[in-house]
C-alpha cells in the first residue's frame, strides 16, 4: 500500500502548487502516467510531480485548467483533461467495487463553474487513511486546498525511499514526498500522452476540445476551457 500511496503522490503535492482549476488524483485509477488527479478544483493538475500519499480530489490530467495559450492559431481558451458526468456513478471506473461509496470509493460529480465534472475519491479522517492499509498516514490539507493520506515525518529518515521529509501540510505538519522536477514538455513531442497539448510555454498540457483527450483515457473530455 505505500506504493500505492507514492504513485498517487504526484497529484496532491503538484496540485496545491499549481491550483489548477481542476484538479484530481487519489485512489481509483484511470489516471495517466504522466501525472494523476489531484484535489483542489476538478479536472486538471500537471504532470511529473509527486507527494506521498492517497485519497485525492477531483479528477484531472496534466495541466492548469483557467488559462490560455496560443496553441496552433492566436490566443484561445484552453481547458484540461477530466471527465464529465451527470451522477457520482458516472464517475467509478469499470470494475470498482461498492462504487460509489464509502473512501476510497467515493468518486463525486461536483459542479465547477456550471460544468458537471468526476472529483476523484479524498480522505475525511486519519481512520480513512488507516482503513485503506496506511496505518499512521494522517489526512492532511496542503495549501490550495488538496487534501491526502500522507506519511508524517520529522527527518528524513522517517520516511521510505525515495521519499523525503519535505512536504508541510496547511496546518505545519512535515510529510514524506518526493523531490519534484518541474515538468517541461516540447509542443509536438507526444509527452502528454493523450491527455491534451504542450502548451505553447512547455510548461503544462492543455486542451482546446475533447479531441485533445485520448477517448480511451479515464480523463477523455476537455473541460474548464476559458474558465
Amino acid at each position: 500500500m505505500r506504493l500505492l500511496a507514492l504513485a498517487f503522490a504526484a497529484a496532491f503535492a503538484l496540485v496545491a502548487c499549481d491550483d489548477g482549476s481542476t484538479g484530481t488524483g487519489g485512489s481509483g485509477g484511470g489516471t495517466t502516467s504522466t501525472g494523476s488527479a489531484g484535489d483542489g478544483g476538478t479536472g486538471a493538475a500537471t504532470a511529473s510531480t509527486g507527494g506521498g500519499g492517497t485519497g485525492g480530489d477531483t479528477g484531472g490530467s496534466t495541466t492548469s485548467s483557467s488559462s490560455t495559450s496560443s496553441g496552433t492559431g492566436g490566443m484561445a481558451p484552453v481547458g484540461s483533461c477530466g471527465r464529465k458526468c451527470e451522477a457520482d456513478a458516472d464517475c467509478c471506473p469499470a470494475g470498482t467495487p461498492g462504487c460509489p461509496g464509502p473512501y476510497p470509493a467515493n468518486y463525486a460529480c461536483v459542479e465547477v463553474g456550471g460544468e458537471k465534472i468526476c472529483q476523484f475519491p479524498k480522505c475525511a479522517s486519519n481512520a480513512d487513511c488507516e482503513s485503506t492499509g496506511l496505518a499512521g498516514y494522517q489526512c492532511l490539507t496542503l495549501a490550495g486546498g488538496s487534501v491526502a493520506c500522507l506519511e508524517p515525518c520529522a527527518v528524513d529518515g522517517d520516511c521510505s525511499s525515495p521519499t523525503k521529509c519535505i512536504g508541510t501540510s496547511e496546518n505545519g505538519t512535515k510529510f514524506c514526498t518526493i523531490e519534484m522536477t518541474p515538468f517541461m514538455c516540447t509542443p509536438g513531442d507526444g509527452q502528454c500522452a493523450g491527455y491534451g497539448e504542450c502548451a505553447v510555454g512547455g510548461d503544462k498540457c492543455v486542451c482546446q476540445n475533447d479531441d485533445d483527450c485520448a477517448d480511451g483515457n479515464y480523463l477523455k473530455d476537455c473541460v474548464g476551457v476559458g474558465k
